[in-house]
């Protein structure tokens, strides 16, 4: 109600709003509906990433969880190496490949030649979503990529994988409507709910 009061007062001003921005809160998005209902909508990249992110860690960590629990239970050394690897290596593990020094890139190799199943599929869907958020320029490329990703969740599974899907189901024309709407695309990058 505060929101949608102090739009209001913008609005009773005189500013006229086109597009606009937020974060997924729905009391937020609803105010901006009610009071500027021609605007825009475009829902904060960082929020959108953030999400995608907080799923993919937990990811990480549930399978560490269940290799040291299964070496443990096993008495297996090797196992419980791997997963203390998983461990010291879980922030390099959710990096973008841009970002990864040589070190870390030859450590994920290294790992992936233990582990080829789920740490080269993990990785493989880190590359696909910046491939989706950095380097597509149309919305059917866009949807290209998410069937893509979708495959390899799926073959994957696991349930804070899927969650990004059901997040992209339920989201898609708030975190990606940057690529539908011209003008838009200058904004992909920005964080405004954030940066105020």
């Amino acid at each position: 109600d505060d929101a949608k009061q102090f739009l209001q007062q913008l609005k009773d001003l005189g500013l006229k709003v086109t597009a606009a921005f937020s974060d997924y809160s729905q009391s937020f998005t609803e105010a901006i509906k009610a009071v500027y209902p021609q605007a825009r909508f475009q829902a904060d990249h960082f929020h959108t990433v953030k999400n995608i992110w907080g799923h993919l860690k937990k990811s990480l960590l549930s399978y560490r969880r269940q290799i040291k629990a299964t070496g443990a239970e096993t008495n297996d050394e090797q196992l419980l190496a791997f997963a203390k690897q998983l461990w010291t290596l879980r922030w390099s593990l959710l990096k973008k490949p841009a970002n990864l020094s040589v070190e870390e890139k030859q450590a994920i190799a290294d790992l992936e030649s233990e582990d080829a199943g789920f740490v080269h599929r993990f990785r493989s869907i880190i590359r696909q979503l910046v491939n989706l958020f950095d380097h597509v320029h149309s919305e059917a490329q866009a949807k290209l990529r998410l069937q893509q990703l979708r495959q390899e969740i799926t073959a994957v599974d696991d349930d804070h994988l899927q969650k990004i899907l059901t997040f992209f189901d339920d989201h898609w024309d708030q975190a990606l409507r940057y690529l539908r709407k011209k003008g838009m695309g200058k904004h992909r990058r920005g964080s405004n709910s954030e940066s105020g």
